[in-house]
């Protein structure tokens, strides 16, 4: 019976190890027996795997970013994003522009593309979005990463905003 894999980081990389122990009987005295057990570690990579983060927060597959609330024609603080391999082949963005915005709104958010789209083990690149709302109210799309992950092949989430009129803020003066 083979032993159940444990994950381990490495330095470059992170591994699933099994471990398996080789049983010698060294000889002491005659009414004494010590046992050494030699471990042997078989250490397989992962596989390819890409991650998400928008600063430090992993930004799940299928999940979401949002930017608040935004003056309509003026444009929120750019946000970066983060994508890291964690396997240990390449990892490829396969698609051209490797950052797609699609769904509802995707006029209202821009996007800069990453530097590099070959991603090492352990490798990371950063692209950005911001939102500029074109008119008033909830503001969404979906961000599109395709990849040769073996199982996150496209690598989607959402972002959304709110579009605010000009001068639309209440404001009340108290006098005595």
């Amino acid at each position: 019976m083979m032993p159940r894999p444990i994950r381990l980081p490495g330095p470059t990389a992170t591994y699933y190890g099994i471990a398996a122990g080789i049983p010698r009987v060294v000889n002491g005295t005659t009414d004494q027996r010590l046992t050494d057990i030699t471990d042997r570690l078989l250490l397989l990579p992962l596989p390819r795997d890409i991650f998400v983060y928008q600063g430090t927060t992993f930004m799940p597959r299928l999940g979401s970013y949002t930017f608040g609330t935004v003056v309509v024609g003026s444009s929120s603080p750019v946000v970066t994003f983060t994508i890291e391999n964690l396997g240990y082949p390449e990892l490829h963005l396969t698609s051209t522009p490797a950052i797609q915005l699609g769904g509802t709104n995707p006029g209202d958010f821009s996007v800069t593309q990453p530097a590099s789209t070959t991603l090492g083990p352990s490798r990371t690149t950063t692209f950005t979005v911001t939102f500029t709302p074109t008119t008033t109210g909830p503001r969404t799309a979906t961000v599109s990463i395709a990849n040769d992950d073996d199982d996150e092949s496209s690598y989607t989430f959402t972002v959304n905003g709110t579009g605010q009129a000009q001068g639309s803020n209440s404001y009340l003066l108290w006098t005595k």
